[in-house]
């Protein structure tokens, strides 16, 4: 059997992330939404890696940038959420 590693990144997120005691609904949600970002990330991967080496690096590192961005803004968003 092959390798499933965006299942073992799923099932690792789902411990780490989804609330425990979450229904049916959410995780079938959210497992879904894991997934369609899983597959337009590695769509987009696909896509730059027709680049030059150089522009394929750059286009890495923009997206790690992007990412980076996305989880500061929520670190920040849920600490100022917890002072309410």
């Amino acid at each position: 059997m092959k390798k499933r590693y965006i299942e073992a990144a799923w099932v690792k997120y789902l411990d780490m992330v989804v609330p425990h005691g979450a229904g049916r609904a959410q995780i079938l949600e959210t497992r879904k939404a894991f997934f369609a970002g899983a597959s337009t990330l590695f769509y987009q991967v696909m896509a730059l890696r027709m680049d030059d080496e150089k522009s394929e690096a750059q286009n890495m590192d923009a997206i790690d940038e992007e990412i980076l961005m996305f989880v500061t803004g929520m670190h920040q968003s849920c600490g100022s959420m917890r002072e309410h």
